[in-house]
């Protein structure tokens, strides 16, 4: 799930863009969205701005936490879409794989997403939950989907309103549209190791990298032939906000990548 961050990450911040907007101060979470030197500032959203457009027509929001941290508390009018919902699970172990889309179908669909629908995913701040089902919306053939930048956790700094009331939810049609080339299986990734130009990057912690930390169900410890360690935190700028497009390509310069 954090890599899926990372996956995020990149691609909001790497297309090309004007020379100008690379000079951004390094206190990222405290620049406005369009100050950040993205490429694609689109794909996120500011607390302001969702604050503003609360309630309106179109717009679905999605809490992608747990059950129970949603149940506390969460944004008026969002659903609860935790991102293991979203992944194929397997009796042994979370595979990481996209569901099915006949699973897609049923679970957005349920979630009042349809094909117009604008969504915003949000999680307690961490980042990881949100971009995981940003990116299951995006495999799925649906584009019209941001994550709210801070999170939850910036959401209450703010004092912003939450609620416990459960949103009224009209079941619509989502014709999932299945974009493979997002994904890589193992057999694919075992054809390519040691290909010229080919950087395999491991962005779990570095006890997982490691080996010594087994998490997500996974069943043996370490990491992929070759992979680089380059863990999803060195995207985040306060562990809320994501970090500056310069932030972001000094990372992944650091390891290599150009």
């Amino acid at each position: 799930m954090a890599g899926l961050m990372a996956v995020l990450t990149v691609t909001l911040a790497l297309a090309p863009r004007p020379t100008a907007a690379q000079a951004t101060p390094p206190s990222a979470a405290a620049v406005p969205l369009h100050a950040r030197g993205y490429a694609r500032p689109e794909m996120l959203i500011s607390t302001d701005e969702l604050a503003q457009r609360l309630g309106a027509p179109g717009l679905r929001l999605v809490d992608a936490a747990d059950p129970a941290v949603y149940a506390r508390a969460h944004l008026p009018g969002a659903v609860n879409l935790p991102y293991l919902d979203l992944s194929r699970i397997d009796e042994r172990r979370t595979t990481g794989q996209p569901t099915s889309s006949f699973e897609a179908e049923r679970i957005f669909g349920g979630a009042g997403i349809g094909a117009e629908t604008q969504v915003v995913v949000y999680d307690g701040g961490e980042g990881a939950p949100s971009s995981g089902v940003w990116f299951a919306l995006r495999f799925f053939g649906h584009d019209k989907a941001r994550v709210l930048d801070g999170g939850f956790a910036k959401w209450l700094r703010e004092g912003r309103t939450v609620t416990q009331e459960l949103p009224a939810i009209e079941r619509v049609k989502f014709t999932p549209a299945p974009r493979h080339e997002l994904i890589v299986d193992r057999q694919g990734l075992q054809r390519r190791l040691g290909e010229p130009g080919l950087v395999v990057a491991d962005t779990r912690s570095r006890g997982e990298y490691l080996g010594g930390d087994l998490r997500d169900g996974a069943s043996r410890g370490g990491h992929i032939p070759g992979a680089i360690h380059m863990e999803w935190t060195q995207f985040a700028a306060d562990g809320a906000s994501f970090a500056s497009a310069a932030q972001i390509e000094a990372a992944l310069a650091r390891h290599g990548i150009t």
